[in-house]
């Protein structure tokens, strides 16, 4: 087994570690370059990001990766890629040990096209819901754009989004936060030295104007406008235009090309958007906002539907059937009288988008049930007794003899 020394190129079949065979490249960026590996005695597929050529003899570059595992290993989400371990090059140069992946980054698949504005949400949501968590634990991402959101294939066609490389990410210090920090009240941000003094990090096109404008206490509001900045282009198919001197982004512009171009979004969603894009990090929502308005009020997208339970909707019946029954008996009907009938009124269960009641047809003994009302008869000599309630005359429904059987229908869950 040939170990790989970091002075020499990078090759296919190699071994690290004394365990990771190296398949092939499956990404670069601009201080890392990500292997397919396959564990080998367990023949595990794994995933190991290695510094480029250029930055191994970096001391800097070194602890930014070590920086990126510890960052990512303190926060536990399951939208968060892993790391599973760092381990060393026989010389000292680290490497990272991740899951393999499997599925394209955002910007594969807005390569292809924009998104409506449900698509949108549904890797909004998670993604937000992951940068959260992670401010929870008093780190800020810093560096959130289309590569380093992705979305792993799920075994039912779906996808799972994973946000990638907290390499850049900044440590806040929350021993003496009680509780989750607040995006606008939050402590000072700690470099930990990663980062000289007037130093631009990050990814300038989806920078917040704080970070551009190199201020020091660039916290988690800039997390929540590259969220906003994420939206944008997956409505648009673009990143919206900035004003040079501000760095902020043409708010009229903007709210045409949201409200022109995207498809499906409502005002409150283009309220929404350009929220997230607001000049000033203490008029931005918070993180909590976010995530809630997209969980509880999805923000202009319709609410999944949902059907009641079947054993609700049989229930339902047999108390309908049971009262119809019961009605027929106290009401003296005689078999040979004419069709005078009683229609129990009942609400009617939705079923998906189906509207479900039962019927008697006018032609049959046997009651099958479609979407008409439950019917039994009773004749014009009987008794009259004190109304029941939900109770009414109807000559439009079909008579049932006391002779006659009334079948359960069965419903497919659809």
């Amino acid at each position: 087994m040939l170990e790989i020394l970091p002075d020499e190129p990078v090759k296919a079949g190699e071994i690290v570690a004394h365990r990771y065979r190296l398949d092939r490249v499956v990404g670069e960026g601009g201080m890392g370059v990500v292997w397919a590996a396959t564990h080998v005695l367990t023949e595990k597929p794994c995933a190991l990001k290695f510094l480029k050529a250029g930055r191994a003899a970096d001391p800097r570059s070194h602890a930014r990766l070590l920086h990126e595992a510890r960052a990512t290993c303190r926060v536990r989400h399951p939208n968060v890629a892993p790391v599973h371990d760092i381990l060393e090059l026989p010389n000292g140069v680290p490497f990272i040990v991740m899951d393999l992946l499997d599925g394209e980054p955002l910007s594969a698949r807005l390569r292809r096209g924009s998104l409506d504005w449900t698509e949108t949400l549904e890797i909004l949501a998670p993604t937000a819901d992951a940068i959260m968590a992670a401010h929870e634990h008093g780190v800020v991402h810093r560096d959130l754009k289309p590569d380093n959101v992705f979305l792993e294939k799920t075994s039912d066609g779906g996808y799972e989004v994973k946000v990638l490389d907290f390499g850049i990410a900044k440590r806040f210090d929350i021993a003496t936060e009680a509780g989750p920090i607040d995006d606008r009240t939050s402590t000072a941000p700690t470099t930990h030295g990663l980062t000289t003094t007037n130093s631009m990090v990050g990814t300038p096109s989806y920078m917040a104007p704080e970070q551009i404008r190199l201020e020091a206490d660039v916290g988690t509001p800039a997390d929540v406008w590259m969220l906003g900045m994420l939206a944008y282009e997956c409505l648009i198919g673009r990143r919206p235009e900035r004003d040079p001197l501000t760095h902020g982004i043409d708010d009229r512009l903007a709210e045409h090309e949201l409200a022109t171009e995207a498809r499906g979004a409502s005002g409150a969603a283009v309220a929404f958007v350009l929220g997230m894009l607001e000049l000033e990090p203490k008029a931005r929502p918070s993180l909590a906002e976010l995530c809630q308005a997209m969980r509880t009020l999805h923000v202009g997208a319709p609410p999944p539907k949902r059907s009641p339970p079947l054993a609700l909707v049989a229930a339902f019946l047999l108390v309908a059937i049971a009262g119809a029954a019961f009605v027929v008996a106290h009401a003296g009907a005689k078999p040979e009288a004419a069709a005078t009938t009683i229609a129990i009124e009942a609400p009617t269960a939705t079923l998906g988008s189906t509207s479900i009641a039962t019927a008697a047809p006018t032609s049959a003994p046997t009651a099958t049930a479609t979407t008409t009302a439950i019917a039994s008869a009773s004749t014009t000599e009987a008794p009259k007794k004190k109304s029941r309630p939900h109770v009414a005359t109807s000559a439009a429904a079909a008579a049932v003899t006391p002779s006659s059987t009334m079948t359960l229908p069965s419903y497919e869950r659809r």
